[in-house]
């Protein structure tokens, strides 16, 4: 049957691409899958991560609204070209990613770095100076681990090698070893590991708050450097190769990019500009992660019983993390706004968080029974088409708003600035998408040269 092209149009955003090797690895293809996602990713994770920040959401909270906004562009990029046909799919495209990443990547909020910076300026406290060099250092000791157990989250949503109970408990079991070695070594040499233990300040004054902030700082880095490297060393030993590159390019990326722009001082123009580049280095990583390891490829049709899966994947592992991120980065964002007016954020007000999980329970609940009901009378996959371009959409531009409300209550103290600079990113980022979808279509409706024209596809 004829191939109907404005059905195509329509749905150009999700069909397939040609899986790159060397003879398809053409400018388009690098454009197309490389620059343009990853610019998406920098774009994103410049906004997120300075959000996440200073007069924002910081630690554990900012992390799960970081977390959320790379989860959703990974997913997005992983499925816009999924027509539905399981022959030709990006591996790391699972809804459970979403959820890993969240909670991965909050964790990492809970990591000690904030003497850290100090340490790179060559200053251990006041009139005692330490090696540059320390500082530096313990930057890859922390960044390492927090973009990188975000790729860990993604790495396990799409293995070669599916784990069984056995290797999940063996998993664990490594992330636990690598726990306990870091620790041992951080104990057993605290002159390698403790700014300054050689001046003997840890003993005459311990209870100095620059002293127990490195002790306690420091130990919750290698904790996290433990955990990272163990479950690391786990993929290696059951040599699952590519979540090792995964894993690794987004750790190894970010902590190159961090230590750059650590040693440029750009914190020391603006803090905020130092969040916002953290950000888009963990955007990179992520990039190039997506580019080397998630090309698309055949993957066999899966079993009924995985399928039956797909409405759980879609329930818990997306529309369950996303809303909890809106839930708690509203609240969060009202909270920062009325600080940044006042210069007192209170610590709860429970007369605006209720709503606002009303509000975000009653949409999962909308989202569930959508889920069920579809997956129940039309067999299809539950995010195919419109439908997951709309989901993507409405979180895309849900988080954007959250951002947004924290920043315009700080026109009071650094007047337009951040507003016109996160304005620009937005527009860069429909853009991008509009680039991204504009690509798509134009090879799934042009043939390629020399070659026949597109298989025909009836019409549904």
């Amino acid at each position: 049957m004829r191939v109907n092209e404005e059905l195509y149009r329509d749905r150009a955003i999700f069909l397939p691409v040609t899986p790159m090797n060397a003879s398809t690895c053409t400018f388009q293809s690098i454009l197309n899958d490389f620059v343009l996602p990853t610019a998406l990713f920098m774009s994103v994770g410049f906004f997120a991560w300075a959000i996440r920040g200073t007069t924002g959401f910081g630690g554990v909270r900012g992390c799960v609204f970081a977390g959320a906004c790379y989860a959703i562009v990974w997913l997005f990029l992983s499925r816009r070209n999924d027509p539905g046909n399981s022959s030709l799919q990006r591996p790391y495209r699972s809804g459970w990613l979403v959820i890993g990443m969240v909670i991965f990547i909050a964790v990492g909020g809970f990591h000690g770095w904030m003497q850290i910076t100090g340490w790179t300026r060559g200053v251990f406290m006041a009139g005692v100076p330490i090696d540059p060099a320390f500082g530096y250092a313990y930057w890859i000791i922390a960044s390492m681990p927090w973009a990188g157990l975000g790729a860990v989250a993604i790495a396990w949503t799409g293995s070669r090698h599916p784990s069984t109970p056995k290797e999940w408990v063996l998993r664990i079991v490594f992330g636990g070893a690598g726990v306990l070695i870091a620790l041992a070594l951080w104990s057993a040499f605290p002159r390698v590991f403790l700014p300054d233990y050689q001046t003997g300040l840890y003993s005459t004054e311990p209870t100095n708050r620059t002293i127990t902030g490195a002790l306690s700082g420091t130990e919750t880095d290698m904790i996290f450097l433990g955990i990272y490297a163990g479950l690391l060393s786990y993929e290696i030993f059951r040599k699952d190769w590519r979540n090792v590159k995964l894993i690794t390019i987004v750790g190894v990326v970010t902590a190159a990019w961090w230590v750059l722009f650590q040693a440029v001082h750009v914190d020391l123009i603006n803090w905020k500009w130092w969040e916002e580049s953290a950000g888009a280095g963990i955007g990179l990583g992520f990039g190039l992660a997506f580019y080397i390891c998630n090309r698309p490829e055949q993957i066999p049709e899966p079993p009924v019983t995985k399928k039956d899966m797909e409405k759980w994947e879609n329930v818990i592992g997306i529309y369950f993390p996303l809303c909890v991120a809106v839930t708690w980065g509203f609240y969060r964002a009202i909270l920062g706004a009325i600080g940044n007016l006042t210069g007192t954020t209170p610590d709860e007000i429970i007369a605006v968080l209720v709503p606002i999980v009303i509000a975000s329970t009653v949409l999962w609940i909308v989202g569930v029974r959508r889920v069920f009901r579809r997956a129940a009378f039309q067999g299809e996959k539950v995010h195919q088409g419109k439908d997951f371009y709309l989901l993507f959409l409405i979180a895309y531009w849900l988080l954007r708003i959250i951002g947004y409300i924290p920043t315009l209550a700080m026109l009071n103290v650094v007047g337009y600035e951040l507003d016109i600079v996160y304005a620009m990113l937005t527009a860069l980022d429909m853009m991008i998408l509009f680039l991204i979808m504009k690509k798509v279509a134009h090879q799934a409706i042009t043939p390629s040269k020399g070659k026949s024209k597109m298989r025909e596809r009836p019409d549904t």
